[in-house]
């Protein structure tokens, strides 16, 4: 079965901030070498949770809870040991090696359909819009979460100097609950949704067609749990010029 390797799983334990972590779902104060605030694993008035920042382990004196930064991003997160590590690699910025093709990576939850016939002429601008196409039963966060821990829905372009790309227009996300936190509601993008926005060339644009390279960034949730971010590259065609004239002149 696939993996990641060893080496990548040591390096993302050693770059994650354990402190930073916890602190996203519970407020810590530094006690002596140690981090003490309230358990997120149950309800309590006075804090009993203890956090070792430097071994990266954790205590709960209340209810038993323990466990090392790994076993806290699984529970809190609803994620299996990879998944776990992948979250924590996006987060802090740290490339995984995989000893093979992982099934994770390969899930598809998101699929580019099409970009709009894009011409602009030199000196003007004209619109473009991108579709997508959200794989059931998966959601994605839509360009405006309602929690800052989640990733929004995002486009990012690789731009010749001839053209530029900007207004940007996430459509609404909508909002719904989940079974693993229903009490929570998740802004998403769900089936089809459709981002416009603005394509620009300087007057000294030279032209021709241009082929733009473009990567979708998301993070995808099922009934189960949120996925860590993923992103989906894509390329579409601008031409700069005159658009053909498609009426006769009067």
């Amino acid at each position: 079965m696939a993996r990641i390797k060893d080496t990548s799983v040591d390096a993302v334990k050693a770059a994650a901030d354990f402190v930073e972590v916890v602190s996203a779902r519970t407020q810590l104060r530094r006690s002596g070498g140690r981090y003490t605030g309230r358990c997120p694993f149950h309800d309590e008035r006075t804090p009993s949770f203890s956090v070792n920042a430097v071994d990266k382990l954790y205590y709960c004196f209340g209810c038993g809870a323990k466990g090392d930064l790994i076993t806290f991003v699984r529970e809190t997160e609803g994620l299996d040991f990879a998944a776990a590590i992948e979250w924590l690699a996006e987060r802090f910025r740290v490339p995984i090696d995989y000893e093979e093709s992982s099934p994770q990576q390969a899930r598809t939850f998101v699929n580019f359909v099409s970009a709009s016939d894009s011409v602009v002429a030199p000196g003007h601008s004209a619109p473009v819009q991108f579709t997508f196409h959200v794989v059931e039963p998966y959601h994605v966060n839509s360009s405006q979460p309602l929690a800052p821990e989640l990733i929004p829905t995002q486009l990012h372009f690789s731009l010749p100097g001839e053209i530029a790309v900007g207004k940007m227009q996430y459509p609404a996300g909508k909002l719904m609950s989940f079974p693993f936190d229903p009490s929570t509601k998740l802004s998403v993008y769900s089936g089809d949704f459709v981002v416009r926005g603005l394509l620009m060339a300087p007057a000294t644009a030279s032209k021709g067609t241009y082929t733009i390279h473009a990567e979708l960034k998301y993070q995808a949730c099922d009934n189960n749990s949120c996925y860590p971010p993923k992103k989906l590259p894509f390329t579409f065609n601008v031409k700069v010029g005159t658009r053909s004239a498609s009426r006769k002149s009067r």
